[in-house]
């Protein structure tokens, strides 16, 4: 009945003077929230099945396509297409585990993550991979 009582102006001002004596959060605070958010999404599920067949393809994806025997014309461009997002994915998961981890820099876990990104280089064609080079072989012989 007392509740009832109260007139709605005043009902709203204490609201008003909460809000105004609360203070936001501190930069502090906001970065841990931010950090205890990306490190659920990077210790997800979907995450770890992301990265996981992303490994996987980056392992054995260019020799199944050679295996397979994919014509090159669209084979080569669809192979980079896909090794360079699996590379800037292996870069993310880098920068966002440097991100969350304070350990993570200088880890183990960190030089095997960035040798595995930085060789992604040798499986693209148009930077250091074999694709699309021309093996010639310089004999005396004529075929």
């Amino acid at each position: 009945a007392a509740a009832a009582a109260t007139p709605r102006g005043s009902e709203d001002r204490t609201r008003e003077q909460v809000a105004a004596v609360a203070s936001p959060p501190s930069p502090r605070r906001r970065g841990a929230r931010w950090k205890k958010r990306l490190s659920r999404c990077l210790g997800s599920t979907l995450s770890k099945v992301l990265f996981a067949s992303c490994l996987v393809f980056a392992l054995f994806g260019g020799g199944t396509w050679q295996l397979f025997d994919f014509p090159d014309d669209p084979g080569n461009v669809i192979l980079d297409t896909m090794m360079i997002v699996v590379f800037f994915l292996f870069c993310l998961e880098v920068v966002l585990n440097l991100l969350v981890d304070k350990q993570y820099l200088w880890s183990f876990f960190f030089f095997m993550d960035l040798l595995g990104s930085l060789s992604m280089i040798f499986e693209i064609s148009y930077m250091l991979g074999p694709a699309g080079h021309i093996n010639t072989n310089d004999s005396a012989v004529d075929p």
